[in-house]
């Protein structure tokens, strides 16, 4: 069982951490890299050769939501992956980035 003590020194370990090594952080990098994979892709002719979305399930998520305000990419999947990931590793970058600054130790006068 963890003590008081102890609870407040892995809070200090927690708070002393290098900024690369903080979760939130790493998160928003990897979104950040998937971007850069996503544009690399796009410019080169990378894009893997998956089946077309009409008819699908896909299609018509794509059409009623992606095509009007997320259309980052030409390409139809590279959108719903920027939109699920954006969702999924931007919201954890930014709600990290808040508890950080919320909770961090005040320095004592």
């Amino acid at each position: 069982m963890i003590t008081n003590r102890e609870g407040l020194e892995l809070a200090d370990k927690r708070m002393n951490r290098k900024l690369v090594k903080r979760p939130w952080v790493q998160s928003i990098v990897a979104f950040v890299m998937l971007q850069i994979g996503f544009v690399i892709f796009e410019l080169t002719g990378w894009i893997p050769n998956y089946r077309e979305l009409d008819g699908t399930l896909f299609y018509r998520i794509y059409t009623s939501v992606f095509s009007d305000w997320a259309n980052f990419y030409d390409h139809p999947y590279f959108n719903m992956f920027t939109v699920f990931f954006g969702i999924i590793f931007l919201s954890h970058g930014v709600i990290g980035a808040i508890r950080d600054l919320l909770y961090r130790k005040k320095p004592m006068a």
